[in-house]
């Protein structure tokens, strides 16, 4: 049977059984009009899904005026064309395995054009792409495929009970952050399968936040990526350097010449574990940060990844508004670090209203949200926690009682108890 029959017949048999019953709509969880290959089949679909969703019976008689309205239809026989939808649905018992093909022909199609730009780059080295992004590219692809049309399943409550205690088993760690205050409110620091949000208006800290913590983490020899949408990475990793060598790092301007500054910079780098890794990345897509995450994940063993910010990312599709847009991103990166065993910890810009752009799709899938607060007279900081799915509100601070210092050196924040007034008086 060639692949165009085979896909005729099973849409046939969708069609024909949902209009000898309607009650099987019901049943097709996660099957959409986008998954038919023949345009007729799917503009039948839709007038059907409609009819039945506005709780209206739908038959075949009932469509005899789409029939013979539309041009498309009626070339194909009209209304004899849905009686032999019914005919072919005969030879099946249930809707499921009709759908199922239908469901997987679509997959397939989708995966072939993907594979085929794969395969170019895979057939002649160009000595740009290595075979580890190719690689990469193929476990993104995966990661984009095993979730759609992800069916939602009915389970019972010694069922779940037996999941919940077969996950109790397993080593899930937890990565300090090195900023107690924090870890008090995160339970810990950062647990994998979680996935964390720093919420600020512009020039109040995030980006500061995430580098402390991202160095704090590889200082203690966890393996982590930073995403770098906003600014570069090599501006990110010299707060980093100029931490270690107790300056700010303006001295990568002041003092580009001072031999001694470059010793210092050389001597405390040495010291320093390899494994924070950067991606330069302004302008990123979607799919250009499914790929380098899977990459990091696969290739270099990263416990966790740090995105700096989610409304920079690209590759919005055009049947898509840019909340729309986020939603997908903030969904995917929970589901990432879920399948993956690591955490996530992401940036996201509030407006001059105090709302963060997107808001909606973040509240969707964070496990905890803060908003950080930095007050630039005495350069404390302080984090609310606005929203949490597993652990009880602890703030990091208040306005009042701020939980942060910005230390000059670097700069990075420091846990305000730890802070000298030896440090406080650099400023």
């Amino acid at each position: 049977m060639t692949e165009e029959l085979h896909n005729r017949e099973a849409e046939m048999a969708v069609l024909g059984m949902l209009l000898k019953s309607n009650d099987w709509y019901w049943r097709m969880a996660g099957f959409e009009a986008t998954h038919f290959y023949f345009d007729y089949n799917k503009m039948l679909y839709e007038h059907i899904s409609h009819g039945i969703r506005n709780g209206e019976p739908v038959t075949a008689v009932g469509l005899k005026h789409v029939c013979e309205d539309d041009p498309t239809i009626s070339g194909y026989g009209g209304v004899r064309y849905l009686v032999k939808c019914m005919d072919i649905s005969d030879m099946y018992i249930g809707i499921s395995k009709p759908a199922n093909l239908v469901s997987d022909m679509y997959k397939r199609r989708k995966i072939m054009a993907d594979m085929s730009e794969i395969y170019d780059k895979l057939k002649v080295p160009d000595g740009i792409t290595d075979a580890d992004e190719v690689l990469a590219d193929l476990f993104s692809m995966s990661i984009k495929y095993s979730g759609e049309g992800r069916r939602a399943k009915i389970r019972s409550y010694q069922k779940v009970t037996r999941d919940i205690l077969e996950d109790m088993e397993k080593e899930l760690p937890c990565y300090s952050t090195g900023i107690a205050r924090l870890d008090k409110a995160m339970q810990g620091g950062a647990h994998v399968r979680k996935n964390y949000c720093i919420a600020a208006r512009p020039k109040n800290g995030k980006t500061v936040l995430l580098s402390t913590v991202a160095a704090n983490m590889a200082q203690a020899g966890i393996p982590t990526l930073y995403i770098c949408a906003e600014m570069g990475e090599k501006e990110i990793h010299q707060r980093v350097l100029a931490r270690q060598a107790r300056v700010n790092s303006m001295a990568f301007i002041n003092k580009r010449k001072d031999m001694q500054f470059i010793d210092s910079i050389v001597r405390s780098a040495v010291k320093q574990p390899d494994n924070c890794y950067y991606v330069d990345a302004p302008n990123i897509t979607f799919q250009e940060l499914q790929r380098v995450i899977m990459l990091a994940i696969k290739k270099h063993k990263i416990k966790g990844f740090f995105l700096d910010y989610l409304q920079l990312v690209g590759g919005k599709s055009r049947h898509e508004n840019m909340v729309e847009h986020q939603e997908r991103v903030a969904a995917w990166l929970a589901q990432v670090v879920k399948e993956n065993d690591i955490f996530c910890m992401y940036a996201a810009q509030r407006n001059r209203e105090g709302q963060t752009r997107g808001g909606d799709a973040i509240l969707m899938s964070v496990d905890q949200l803060y908003n950080l607060e930095f007050n630039s007279d005495d350069k404390t900081a302080h984090m609310t926690m606005e929203a949490t799915r597993y652990t009880p509100r602890v703030d990091v601070g208040t306005k009042e009682s701020p939980g942060l210092w910005l230390n000059k050196e670097g700069p990075y924040f420091s846990d305000i108890d730890e802070v000298t007034d030896e440090q406080k008086n650099l400023f």
